[in-house]
């Protein structure tokens, strides 16, 4: 009976095994037949043959050597399922300039390592550096546009004319009432007739332009005092502009200096260089502040620390947990096998391949030094396992609709026993009951002359503690 590659046969009431074909091991000649005419197969097939000082055909002589019987025995068995994914570096950047500009140093090249802070590459700074000063004399100029427009301020500030204009005042009223003082004393010398019309005429015209005085000195204040508003906003407008062109000015040269900055480009970790797309020294680069995402120059990324970004079928996705140790096998380095720990599962299935199920990210616990981004690696997913279990190869479990069986091989009898099978793996397949440890079993179905009894299971036989 057989299913998909994850599933696993299950007894009627027992645990489940792997999806194994474990009925009578298909015999070698169809296969050998397959290829017999080949011309290189049948070259090789009549050189095996003459070199043999025996005679004995190679296919004869593999059937001679295979194993047809195995004993019953204690052994671990775990059963995993495998995952295919791609190793990267956890952490990876595309490095691009964020201005314009042409290539003036390029140190690193592919495979090079790099230290946080060491210089990657670095752009034509000339045209910038000339901008630099040009916004350094800016600044100058507009610091002396605000001083000036300070002293203004502070000048308006002052009051001298309209301190002028009111001792004016002051003085033209002690005048006015002087004049009036000598009106009101002549008025009565001339109501007495003690002086002359003239003279009382004088006194009059004095008096009025005494009054005249006060009038044109109030006057003038209020003209002083409109010149000193207009004067003072002014000086204030003033002052307000030459400190606004200070801040731009400053902004302008802060702004210059952070492109003049971003000219020079470093590692911002310990990293490697993985790819570089600039061939030489004088190159136009495009920066990633335009419209565009600009020119890439190199990739760079940290070796150190290394992921698999895998796809787990949708059917196997609930056996794997965040945090969970898996062993991962990496192809291109034979026999080498890694532990990782799984960081993320996605939460939403997605269809890859034409097979639906969730992304998975896998930290590498251990970095070799052998592995390289872009290396597949299969990983482990541990499904079920048991510890000193009484096994047997899986080619000597026999499967029939009552249930499944093995060849008990007792001095050249065979005996078919019923068995409970438990946890299997690709090789080996728990008993958990009908055998006893020590036995010896058989590997293939029994000969039609051999002689065959068939025994009840012992329930208690093989069974764990």
């Amino acid at each position: 009976m057989k299913s998909s590659a994850r599933s696993r046969l299950a007894d009627r009431n027992g645990p489940l095994i792997p999806n194994i074909d474990i009925a009578r091991p298909r015999p070698y000649l169809p296969r050998l037949l397959k290829h017999l005419f080949h011309p290189v197969f049948a070259f090789a097939l009549i050189c095996a043959v003459g070199c043999n000082p025996n005679g004995e055909s190679a296919s004869g002589k593999r059937k001679k050597e295979r194993q047809k019987t195995a004993v019953v025995e204690q052994r671990d068995i775990s059963f995993s399922i495998s995952v295919a994914g791609e190793i990267g570096p956890a952490e990876q950047v595309s490095v691009r300039p964020e201005v314009n500009g042409r290539i003036s140093e390029l140190p690193v090249d592919i495979g090079d390592k790099v230290k946080s802070g060491d210089l990657l590459f670095a752009l034509d700074d000339k045209d910038l550096q000339i901008e630099l000063e040009t916004r350094r004399t800016e600044i100058a100029s507009a610091n002396l546009e605000i001083r000036k427009a300070k002293q203004e301020l502070d000048v308006a500030d002052q009051e001298v004319e309209l301190d002028l204009r009111r001792d004016s005042i002051t003085r033209a009223k002690l005048e006015q009432q002087k004049a009036k003082d000598d009106h009101a004393r002549n008025k009565i010398l001339f109501d007495d007739e003690l002086i002359s019309k003239e003279v009382m005429q004088s006194v009059e015209s004095a008096y009025e332009l005494a009054k005249n005085a006060v009038l044109q000195a109030e006057r003038n204040l209020q003209l002083s005092q409109e010149r000193f508003r207009k004067a003072k906003e002014r000086a204030r407008t003033n002052y307000e502009l030459a400190t606004n062109a200070v801040l731009k000015a400053q902004r302008n040269l802060e702004l210059t200096q952070d492109r003049l900055s971003e000219t020079r480009i470093v590692a911002p970790f310990d990293c490697t260089v993985l790819t570089r797309s600039i061939s030489a020294v004088g190159q136009a680069v495009s920066g990633s502040g335009g419209f565009n995402s600009g020119t890439e120059v190199m990739t760079i990324a940290n070796l150190n620390e290394m992921i698999i970004d895998a796809h787990v079928n949708q059917a196997d996705i609930t056996r794997l947990s965040a945090d969970m140790e898996v062993d991962v096998a990496v192809e291109a380095v034979i026999g080498l096998t890694v532990k990782g720990r799984v960081e993320r599962i996605a939460p939403k299935a997605t269809v890859r391949s034409g097979i639906k199920g969730f992304g998975a990210r896998i930290l590498l616990i251990s970095v070799d030094a052998r592995i390289q981004p872009g290396m597949t690696a299969k990983i482990s997913i541990p499904v079920v396992s048991a510890e000193n279990a009484l096994s047997v190869p899986l080619a000597a479990v026999f499967t029939e609709q009552e249930g499944r069986y093995v060849y008990v091989v007792v001095d050249g009898v065979y005996e078919q026993r019923a068995v409970e099978v438990g946890v299997s793996d690709y090789r080996f397949a728990e008993i958990l009951s009908g055998l006893n440890a020590g036995e010896t079993v058989s590997l293939e179905m029994p000969g039609e002359d051999a002689e065959v009894k068939e025994m009840p299971a012992e329930k208690d036989k093989g069974k764990r503690g």
